[in-house]
Parts: C-alpha cells; structure tokens; sequence
C-alpha cells in the first residue's frame, strides 16, 4: 500500500486552510480463499486469487522509481554542500544514487533565492530554464539565501490557485515568490510528482537563517495551496546543518571606521550590520574583499547607504578587480544616482574593490559587498561549500527524500484546495471583534512621533484601522507587573474591564520590570481551584504577571487572550538589554494558563528587520515610532487572527 502523508499546516502569520487528502488505493481483487475441511487458512502464503497465483509483492521504491526523470532546483542546499566524506557528493547526487534513474538535472544554484533579490538568480527561473524538458519528478528547495537577506516575509495571496494570477504575486517578498515558484512548477510540468523540501533547522550567525520558522510556514500554507507534496524536516532535531557563506573572505578598507561598524560586517551576509566610514570618502579611498583564492566571479552586487541613511554611499568611484593585489582592471563606474551597483560580468581575480574618485563629504556605507564566486580551476586546494553535514547525517537527510520521492511518485493530488474564508485575510478574521490592550508605553503610543495620530494610536489604534476592530485600550506609560514602581499598573489596568464581554484580549509588559531589574520570581504551583493571589510573590514580574493572566481568564472565559513579548531593545537601563530570564519565565506562565505568545524576543528575522540599534524604527531603541508601529502593526494582527482562528476553528 502506498503511503501517503498529510501534513498538518500551523500558519504563525494568519490562519489556516483545510485540505483534503488521503490515500490512493488500488482497486480491490477478487480472491479464492483455500480451505480444508476442519480449518479457513488465514495465513498469507496460502492465500491466492482466482487463478491461484499469490498476489505479487509491492514494488519498491528503487523499482518504482527505475529509469525515471527528476528535476532539483534550489539554493546552496541543493548545491554547494560538503562533508567530511566528498565535497562534490552532495543530496542530490546521494539522492539520484538511490534510485536508477534514466536522467537527473541539478539546476539548483548557491545564492539562489526564491524572492527577486538584486544580483540573485531565483528558483523560479531554473524551472523556466528546464520548460523544454519533461520530468517525471520537480523537487523544489529554497529560502537559505532569502532568509540570509532577511527579505519581507509577505503573505500567500488568500485565493484559490486557479483563481491566483501572476500579477498579483509580490515576488520581491519571499512569499510570492514562492507562490510563483510553485505556479511554474504546476504549469510547466503538470505530469510531473512535485515536491516540496523544507530543511531542518540550520546553525548559522548570517542573516535569518538560524531562525526560518516565518519562512517555513509560508512554505507549508504555498504548498497546500498550490497541492504540492511537502516533506518537512523543520522539526527534526537529528539532523545537523551549518551555514557560512563568507566562507574564507576578508575585507579591508584605508578609510577610517565608525564606532565599531568595521569592514568584516559588509561581507557578513547580515544586512542588519555594516560597514561604515568616520568621516567622507577621498579620492584614492578603497574597501577591497579578498576572496582569499583565485576565483570565478558571476556577479558583484554592493549595496551602500542603508534604510535610514539612503544618501550615505560614494557618488564618484569605480570597482576594479585583481588577481595579485598590485595591478587593478576597471570593472564598472558606480550608479551615482542610486546607492546599489550591480553588475554580472564575469572574470577571474582574487581582489575587488571599491576606489572613490573624488571627495565625497558623505561618510559612506557598505551594507554588504555581495559577490557570486567559485574558486577558480587553477587556484589550487580544496574550496569548501557553504553548507555543512556531516557524512553520517548527509545520509541521514538522503535517506527522508529518498523515501519521500517514494511515497508521492503516482499519489496526484487535486491541484486545487477548498480554502476557508479567513485565509491570509486577517481582516476577515478580525473585523468586528471587540478587542481589549493592557501594557505600558509601547501600547499607549506615550513616545509615538506622528502629531497626526490621536492620543493612544499604537498598534491598538492602528489594528482597529485596518481591521476593523472595536477596541478598548487600556495600556499606560510606565506599567509594569511586579510592585517595583509601587503597584502592579497593569492589574489596576483591567479592574474597569471585569464585566466587559470581549472577543480578544492582548498583553504586553515586562520591560519596566526589567528596567527595575525587579526580580523575575517563579511560576507558582496553584491551580485555578485553589489560586489565592494573596499567595504571590507580587514583588517579582512573574507573581505580578500571574495575578494578570489568572484574572482574566476567571472574568473572561470566552475571550481569547495572548501575549505580546517584545522585540529586543537598546536600552541601557537595568536589565533591558538582557531580558532572557523574563523572557522564559513570561513563556512559562502563558504556558500554564494556555495563553498563545508572540515571541518577537527570539524571532532573528523580526529582529532584523526591526534593529532597534539602527533607530529607523525607533527613536531611543525601545519605544516604537510611527514607523515602527507601521512595521509591528500587521505582525501582530496575523498573530491574533492566527490565534482567534486555532481557539475558536473557525
């Protein structure tokens, strides 16, 4: 019998969709039983169908998949591995090995990424690549290089995949790019068992990758959507990746450094750091990356300026390259209108540069320094890829594709699923619903720098815009949980409220305690039968936070509650800048009174993006500005629907 596996979709953004799915059995045949006398023989090897012949063994997957065409594209995963055992052997050669296939294409590229991304080939287009050619399998990887990038996240068009046009698809976020890639699948090989592969978890400092749970689950809603088959190793723990794709480069630059900003963090593959000059470039001023061998270059992507500071790049400079460090050829002219300057001509060197021209009174910036590169034939030595496995777990992870190619070959799922009404339509969700906010200042709007916007026009004020909401915000600057500031502010907070009949109740707090450095304290052992709040520690954040949760939940049972943990801030004062302990105890006690929590805290691609150090989103490195709010604003909507819709199932 063939195996089917229906994955079970947890969408953190939104909602979720239902699909149906099942087995594909064959049809049944008529057998003759063989009998004695005395007995009915049960046992298999007496049993035969109506000719007497036994019925023939299920085939395996080796003889199933014999003589086959596959299709891989991806990114580095697909292609640039190594291990201890053969650098060139990666998944997909071990893969193909299983099984006698009649023919294997690898398209999959390192730096490939599934959103438009400047310089970046995208998965999609290695599919159009292949559209000539018929395959009986497309297996599709990808988000290493978009989560590297910390690209927007975006949201799955919430249609149907037939009623789903091209156009609407924002290819420059990760998830319609996706949503394209999977549409070219369909269209191109519409014969073909598609697949989808979602990586376990991946050790890496670059970027977003060592978090891609926002990345996964796009993935996961993209493919029940688009009836994709999705092997999802995201939680497997067994399974050992590490990805550094500055692999063996190093940057230099003879211009002066700002506070600590130095030249390493332009080839970091983090966009949240950079490079950044103290004081205006000069004429003969270089940033030069070693490549550290001879190589190969595709592509040069240098992206100057930041977010924040747009007109910080060198106006007047050229980029060179060198294969010894001492004689430089002209490559290309910067833009001088724009602060990205792509080029793909191809050439071999070990050196490129960056030279400015001319004085330039802007204290230039380097986000990143981005170059596509091989070493070159003749550079000698071994190159090592940017993805890591160890031989034993290279097996490992060969192994689950190889039986999931198995299991879906000839198992066609309906190419279109039935999807409720709230899909990715947060408002659909929302509209309506009578929400309440406690918190302090970050919920009260206290720093908020729009003049426009009305007293107390947070996220709250803002949700209620957009969505649709009747909402009653209760939150007040200086609140906190623990008595460190003479009362527990936030309980005082709902008091007004213990009568209201409300649909929703969101919770924000804990950085004024930690501002305090009030004692955490410790999750306590009553239960709602015998809770006493007279038994709480109420100098500590966790006794002044149980006291919250165990109030509203007696006095709103109907009302769905969650929790908001802030983001990471830079704030010196107290325990700001290390909030971990509150952070976990905060987790521990939603966990005891079953409220869902919004953990920005440990989310590295929000905190990227976010980056309180870089003030663009903040004015002081905690409380939001009206940009900020913006940012935080939809993150948090699709928390609470995603929430609202897994309490109620609807």
């Amino acid at each position: 019998m063939k195996r089917f596996v229906c994955f079970a979709l947890s969408l953190l953004f939104v909602c979720t969709i239902t699909a149906s799915c099942g087995e594909n059995k064959p049809e049944a045949t008529e057998t003759a039983t063989v009998t004695t006398e005395t007995e009915v023989s049960t046992d298999k090897a007496e049993t035969a169908d109506a000719t007497g012949t036994e019925e023939p063994a299920p085939l395996t997957p080796e003889e199933k998949l014999k003589d086959k065409t596959a299709l891989f594209v991806g990114d580095a995963l697909f292609a640039g591995v190594s291990s201890e055992d053969n650098v060139s052997d990666g998944i997909v050669s071990r893969t193909a090995s299983k099984f006698a296939f009649k023919t294997v294409k690898n398209a999959a590229e390192d730096g490939a990424s599934v959103s438009d991304i400047p310089g970046k080939p995208t998965v999609y287009s290695q599919l159009e690549a292949e559209s000539n050619n018929k395959y009986d399998f497309v297996i599709i990887e990808g988000g290493v290089t978009d989560a590297a990038a910390a690209v927007d996240i975006g949201r799955i068009v919430p249609e149907k995949a037939d009623e789903t046009d091209e156009s609407e698809l924002d290819t420059k976020k990760f998830a319609g790019g996706f949503e394209k890639t999977l549409m070219t699948a369909k269209k191109l090989f519409p014969d073909a068992s598609v697949g989808c592969f979602i990586a376990p978890e991946i050790k890496s400092g670059v970027g977003a990758v060592s978090d891609m749970r926002r990345f996964a689950e796009v993935m996961r809603l993209a493919c029940e959507k688009w009836g994709v088959f999705v092997l999802d190793a995201s939680g497997n723990n067994d399974i050992k990746i590490e990805y550094n794709k500055s692999t063996g480069r190093t940057a230099s630059t003879n211009l002066s450094v700002y506070e600590g900003n130095g030249p390493e963090n332009a080839i970091d593959g983090d966009t949240s750091t950079l490079f950044w000059a103290f004081g205006g470039a000069y004429d003969g001023s270089t940033f030069t990356v070693d490549l550290s061998v001879l190589s190969d270059v595709s592509s040069v992507n240098l992206i100057m300026g930041s977010e924040k500071y747009q007109n910080n790049y060198m106006h007047s400079a050229l980029m060179e390259y060198s294969a010894d460090g001492e004689e430089y050829t002209k490559l290309c002219d910067l833009n001088k209108t724009n602060r990205i300057t792509y080029c793909d001509t191809k050439f071999t060197a070990r050196y490129v540069r960056v030279r400015s021209t001319a004085y330039d009174v802007e204290w230039p910036l380097i986000t990143e320094f981005e170059i596509e590169a091989e070493p070159s034939k003749d550079a000698g030595g071994e190159y090592e890829k940017p993805v890591h496995i160890s031989g034993a777990d290279l097996e490992k992870l060969t192994a689950l594709i190889s039986e999931f190619m198995g299991e879906i070959y000839s198992n066609k799922r309906a190419p279109v699923f039935e999807t409720k009404a709230g899909l990715c339509g947060v408002a659909s969700v929302l509209s309506g619903k009578k929400v309440l906010y406690y918190g302090d200042s970050v919920c009260d709007k206290s720093f908020h720098d729009d003049p426009a916007r009305t007293t107390y026009y947070s996220y709250a004020g803002r949700i209620s815009e957009l969505y649709g909401t009747k909402t009653y915000n209760r939150g007040r600057n200086s609140a906190s949980f623990s008595t460190a500031r003479g009362t527990n502010t936030i309980i005082n907070q709902t008091k007004t409220d213990l009568n209201r009949k409300v649909d929703m109740i969101v919770i924000e707090g804990g950085v004024n305690d930690a501002m305090d450095s009030a004692p955490v304290g410790a999750v306590s052992d009553m239960t709602s039968e015998n809770f006493d709040t007279d038994k709480l520690d109420k100098k500590t954040m966790a006794g002044g936070l149980e006291e919250v949760l165990y109030t509203l939940k007696e006095n709103h049972p109907e009302a769905v509650i969650v929790y908001m943990i802030l983001y990471k801030v830079d704030f010196s004062m107290g325990r700001c800048n290390d909030m971990d302990e509150y952070v976990d105890t905060i987790k521990a006690l939603c966990d005891k009174w079953g409220v869902e929590y919004l953990d920005l805290y440990n989310d590295v691609w929000f905190n990227i993006k976010f980056n309180t150090k870089s003030r663009v989103y903040t004015n002081d490195g905690l409380h939001p500005n009206a940009a900020g709010y913006d940012f935080l604003t939809p993150v948090l909507a699709e928390f609470m629907a995603d929430a609202y819709v897994k309490s109620k199932g609807t």
